[in-house]
């Protein structure tokens, strides 16, 4: 149950100061109520609430291992609950990780696993939205810019498809799908789909 100021961690690790999300919010206060255990490199997490930064909220716990970079970190958390906008992940995540290509929704909340680094994760995440409400179990890797490749099980219910992937002649869909593919750009990318689908608009 603490209150942990961003420019208090400054004046330990100033280096961070130019780094997402303190460049943005210097003076934000996170709220975390957590236990924590283990050296930087290897920490243990039996439990994590966070909210402080715009909306977001976080309740997980996990472990995550190889920090202080967390570009390289390797993340292995269960998410109990994590609500946030759009707004808030482009102010604290770095830029670039989010392709081009793709719109997040304004706003949109999570339940469930999280393994891998940023640009390489297994995930398995039951997710509502402003765009509407899908799950998603699979493997996505982004190391490669324009070459994302993904390999995914969803389903989506009255999902805005358009919206994410900034095709406007694409709009609504419902379905249960495998998709395996690489890129997101609608000229370059070569994917798949498998599945049924039970409503489209295009």
């Amino acid at each position: 149950k603490s209150s942990i100021g961003f420019k208090d961690i400054l004046i330990f690790v100033p280096t961070l100061s130019t780094t997402k999300p303190f460049d943005t919010n210097p003076n934000a206060i996170l709220l975390i109520d957590s236990k924590v255990s283990g050296k930087l490199n290897n920490i243990k997490i039996p439990k994590l609430e966070v909210s402080g930064l715009g909306t977001t909220k976080v309740n997980a716990s996990g472990t995550i291992t190889g920090l202080p970079d967390v570009n390289k970190a390797h993340f292995d958390l269960v998410i109990n609950e994590f609500k946030t906008t759009s707004k808030d992940i482009n102010e604290f995540i770095p830029k670039g990780t989010i392709p081009n290509t793709i719109a997040l929704p304004a706003v949109f909340n999570a339940v469930g696993k999280f393994k891998g680094t940023l640009n390489d994760f297994y995930t398995d995440l039951v997710f509502g939205s402003s765009y509407g409400n899908a799950t998603i179990k699979g493997q996505y890797n982004q190391q490669i810019k324009n070459k994302e490749k993904y390999n995914l099980d969803t389903e989506l219910t009255n999902f805005d498809l358009g919206k994410l992937i900034k095709n406007s002649d694409i709009g609504k869909i419902s379905l249960n799908a495998t998709i395996k593919g690489t890129g997101f750009d609608p000229k370059t990318a070569n994917t798949s789909i498998s599945g049924t689908i039970q409503k489209l608009y295009y």
